[in-house]
Parts: structure tokens; sequence; C-alpha cells
């Protein structure tokens, strides 16, 4: 099976990404009204993506694929020189762990909100997105659905 996710920097761009091998194919966005399934970025040389299939979400770190569980909680920890670990933790269990070089926005996310009040810190940083989504119920809920 394949899904298909939007690239969170490049309109134009989508992945392949194939479930059973976790091989992922990026290209050029033909069809302007693509359905896809979430977004993707490639974060220092690395795919991570976030989807839905059916009721479940997923993460995906190159070709490790998450399963996200009612209860998992994903958290986000500054560290030195602009660098950020990311994790999932279900119960006690870190099941995922990524230190990154965090986003760095420049100029401030307070510049881009007067020319548009709806941007936030999470359309530049996937790992941003996913803690907020997965941290809130309603969002969790609403990701990704299709009407």
């Amino acid at each position: 099976m394949e899904i298909i996710l939007q690239s969170q920097d490049n309109f134009n761009e989508i992945a392949f990404l194939d479930l059973a091998s976790g091989t992922v194919s990026i290209a050029q966005k033909t069809e302007r009204k693509l359905k896809t399934n979430g977004y993707y970025n490639v974060h220092e040389g690395h795919v991570v993506g976030f989807f839905r299939l059916d009721e479940n979400l997923y993460f995906v770190f190159d070709k490790q694929i998450i399963q996200f569980q009612e209860n998992d909680n994903v958290f986000i920890e500054s560290l030195p020189n602009s660098r950020c670990l990311f994790s999932i933790q279900r119960g006690q269990e870190n099941i995922f762990t990524w230190e990154y070089e965090c986003r760095q926005i420049m100029p401030p996310i307070s510049a881009f909100q007067i020319v548009n009040p709806m941007i936030s810190e999470e359309d530049f940083d996937i790992f941003t997105f996913i803690y907020n989504v997965v941290n809130n119920k309603d969002r969790k809920e609403r990701i990704f659905r299709r009407s």
C-alpha cells in the first residue's frame, strides 16, 4: 500500500511512502487537487512524516513507521546550541528519540504574523506540528480527515 504525503516546505512536492518497505520516493506534484494523507519534511537528511491511515495517526522517520496509540505523548526539549530533543513516549517508555537542529525562523515568527496572523512555528518545524497535534485531543481527532 502506498501513502501520499504533501511536503511541508514545498507545495509542489509530494512523497510516496510504501508502507510495506518504508521506502519514500519524492516527486513533483503534477495534479493540483491530489488527495494526500499527511505531511513530510526532509530534515538533516532524514525523511520525517506524519499521516493518518484509517483511524490511526502515524509517525515516519526514514524507514521506521510508528503507529500512535491513544495515550502516547510527544515531547520536545530545548537543548544548548540550537538543538532540540524530540521524543515519543508510550507509558513510561521512550519508543523514539531524536536530537535535531531546531528550525530558526528568521525573521521572528511575529514578523510573519503581521502579514498572516495564522502563521505559527509549526508551519516551519514538522516536529512542533506533530507535538501540537498529538498532545491536543481535538486536533488529534480532526487532523487529516477528508470531508
